[in-house]
């Protein structure tokens, strides 16, 4: 839990939070604290991934893409590293398939996928 939820009290259908430097009760929406005159606009920490970037990373580094999204692709990275160091041997043909695959699997994926991620 960060700070922000830490702060945020529910008062029926209205989120009460308090002002980081008065301490009075306001409105979660509230832009300036009416008792002190303090902005309390939030920006957000969160780093959004880019689609674009993906299938760059497709594009130039294979399946080194997952590592971009590794939390949710962390299977495809280690089944693709795993292919081509153990099938390298073969003609390149393994490397190939698994850089064709991380192109298709990066550019079949909604850009939501990335923005939610």
């Amino acid at each position: 839990m960060d700070a922000k939820e830490k702060r945020i009290k529910t008062y029926g259908d209205e989120k009460m939070i308090y002002c980081r430097r008065c301490g009075n009760k306001i409105y979660e929406d509230t832009e300036i604290c009416p008792s002190c005159g303090v902005r309390q606009i939030y920006q957000s920490n969160k780093v959004t991934k880019n689609k674009t970037t993906a299938l760059l990373l497709a594009v130039f580094l294979s399946f080194w893409t997952w590592c971009y999204t590794y939390k949710k692709d962390a299977a495809k990275f280690w089944t693709g590293l795993l292919i081509c160091i153990f099938l390298f041997w073969i003609f390149f043909i393994p490397v190939i398939i698994v850089w064709i695959w991380s192109i298709i699997d990066v550019a079949s994926k909604d850009n939501t996928y990335y923005n939610n991620f």
